[in-house]
């Protein structure tokens, strides 16, 4: 069926983000605008996302330098098999530097394996960027997901990468909130596994201790 080695059908396949009312055949069309007619082999959906296979290894490389645009929405995508993904930040202000993402990845353990880039919009006679910067990044093994927002400048901004699903933003780990995390300490009683807000720790009437440290029953 395919004019490639078997063995490197996988190796040659990533795995795209699908939204609603998006036609396969325009994430076809651009990837094809960017690594080449007749590159594109085999387009297989799965739940919400489409795997999409290359007839060779080079023309794979070549789309990990750039973005998949469609109807002005960057897709998220990475390899199969791999925990190399591409991650978006958008709408990041020109005044904020990328040095401040690379401090953010390094912070929660993951690798660039290049340099930021930005996207344009091309205005008259030049690219103007629009925002969204992206960057190829390998995951380490605990790192399973990026949270869905990271704040820049006292501000909230979105993250997007393929796979991606809600984890806590303390440790990274899906199935809890921040509020919930076993690493987070409390600032009121200094436990771990809550946050302020919801800390129930009881305060001893007789020697104002927290009732964990409290040594007035064992007196």
């Amino acid at each position: 069926m395919f004019n490639v080695n078997t063995t490197d059908i996988k190796r040659n396949t990533i795995n795209v983000e699908l939204y609603q009312g998006l036609k396969i055949v325009d994430i076809i069309d651009e990837i094809e605008d960017i690594v080449g007619e007749n590159s594109v082999i085999a387009a297989c959906p799965t739940t919400g996302n489409v795997e999409i296979t290359f007839d060779n290894h080079e023309r794979l490389k070549h789309l990990l330098n750039k973005p998949i645009v469609v109807h002005d929405k960057v897709l998220s995508y990475n390899l199969i098999g791999s925990k190399i993904m591409v991650v978006s930040f958008m709408n990041i202000p020109c005044y904020i530097p990328d040095n401040e993402i690379l401090t953010k990845l390094a912070q929660w353990n993951v690798k660039p394996l290049g340099n930021i880039r930005h996207r344009t919009i091309r205005y008259k006679d030049r690219n103007i960027p629009d925002g969204t910067r992206f960057i190829k990044c390998e995951f380490p093994p605990e790192v399973t997901s990026l949270p869905y927002a990271t704040f820049f400048d006292g501000r909230s901004f979105t993250i997007k990468h393929n796979n991606q699903q809600k984890v806590c933003f303390e440790c990274f780990k899906p199935g809890h909130d921040i509020k919930d995390c076993p690493v987070t300490i409390c600032r009121r009683c200094k436990q771990s596994g809550h946050i302020k807000k919801f800390c129930i720790e009881e305060i001893c009437d007789d020697c104002t201790e927290f009732n964990y440290k409290c040594l007035c029953k064992t007196e």
